[in-house]
């Protein structure tokens, strides 16, 4: 009896080690499934926040579009509200101006308007029209500066819509 104890302690002994060999394998077995399973977490959210950003700039695209549209209306509004004498209805269609405007700046819309002597920047304006600088002490610093603005321009949410259109000022040696 005892004998058969002794010879079975060596076959227990063999299924420790073996047991302990297929425990180590699935716990190397387990980190790579879980460290494959954060990998592809994370690049699932990664993927989810790209698609996210995609659609955020194909919404600003097709706002873009729209805004671009609108602005040339409202470009339109202003010269006729420069041409009207009665007061009523200046009022009336300034008010229907500030309006449209309150809507298009809830939506993103910035509207660009640089002033006359401000320094002209090609970023945010765009030159119709030079007027040489006829003042005797004309200096090279004139150069550039506006003149006079001839539309107002637009960003929308910080991108470029559509430039201011400018006359800006040149020296004779320009």
């Amino acid at each position: 009896m005892e004998e058969e104890k002794r010879e079975e302690l060596p076959k227990i002994q063999e299924t420790i080690e073996e047991l302990k060999k297929q425990l180590e394998k699935a716990l190397k077995e387990k980190e790579e499934y879980l460290s494959g399973w954060q990998r592809a977490k994370a690049d699932f959210l990664a993927y989810q926040k790209e698609e996210e950003k995609r659609k955020q700039n194909y919404i600003l695209l097709a706002n873009f579009n729209l805004m671009s549209e609108i602005v040339n209306v409202l470009d339109s509004l202003e010269l006729a509200i420069s041409q009207i004498e009665n007061e009523s209805i200046l009022q009336g269609i300034g008010l229907i101006k500030s309006q449209l405007e309150g809507i298009l700046k809830k939506h993103g819309l910035e509207i660009l308007e640089p002033k006359e002597g401000e320094k002209f920047d090609p970023q945010f304006h765009e030159v119709l029209f030079k007027k040489l600088c006829e003042n005797e002490n004309c200096k090279g610093e004139d150069d550039g500066l506006i003149y006079k603005v001839l539309t107002r321009g637009y960003l929308l949410h910080g991108t470029l819509l559509r430039p201011a259109q400018v006359s800006v000022i040149y020296h004779k040696s320009s």
